[in-house]
């Protein structure tokens, strides 16, 4: 049987494209490693976050200006 620790090597990020990743938002609650690409490829930010905390949005906004804010 298999415990928690088998799953860690699956669950390491890595980067997609080539592109480096970054951390946006808090440890813990509220934050995601993602590629480092937004302000290439993205017109907007699309969040359906459950809670009140809303450190991964500002992290983003404030690295990638206000792109598609509404």
């Amino acid at each position: 049987m298999y415990g928690p620790d088998a799953l860690f090597p699956f669950l390491t990020p890595t980067p997609v494209l080539g592109l480096p990743l970054v951390r946006l938002g808090t440890p813990g609650e509220g934050g995601y490693v993602v590629p480092d690409w937004p302000a290439l490829y993205t017109a907007g930010l699309l969040s359906y976050g459950v809670g009140g905390n809303p450190d991964f949005e500002n992290d983003f906004f404030r690295r990638y200006g206000e792109i598609g804010r509404a």
